[in-house]
């Protein structure tokens, strides 16, 4: 089994949503592989992403796996763009949208 990176459980989290701690050989061995305060800064760095990165940082009690997972639930990364994302609002906001729906993707609305 290879070393995962933060990175790993990164692009794990915001693109591919692959399971990696429970889907291991060892999740155990895994889990440790985890270093929260990496991945939680590295999802500071996003601007559709850094409030997630911090309530995560204000509940640093909750074990990696739980964090995890916290990622992969609440990431919408993978079907809509940051960027876009803040386009799409500051458009409603200067226009005053009403009908949030004809903006955004169909893909989105499962969430």
């Amino acid at each position: 089994m290879k070393d995962l990176t933060p990175f790993d459980f990164m692009n794990a989290a915001s693109f591919s949503k692959e399971d990696l701690i429970r889907n291991s050989d060892i999740p155990e061995h895994t889990e440790k592989m985890y270093t929260p305060y990496v991945v939680n800064r590295g999802f500071t760095n996003f601007e559709d992403t850094i409030l997630h990165a911090n309530e995560m940082n204000m509940r640093h009690g909750l074990f990696d796996a739980a964090q995890f997972d916290y990622y992969k639930a609440v990431s919408v990364r993978d079907s809509l763009n940051g960027q876009r994302l803040i386009k799409i609002l500051t458009l409603m906001q200067s226009k005053k949208y009403i009908n949030v729906t004809e903006l955004l993707p169909n893909n989105i609305l499962r969430y």
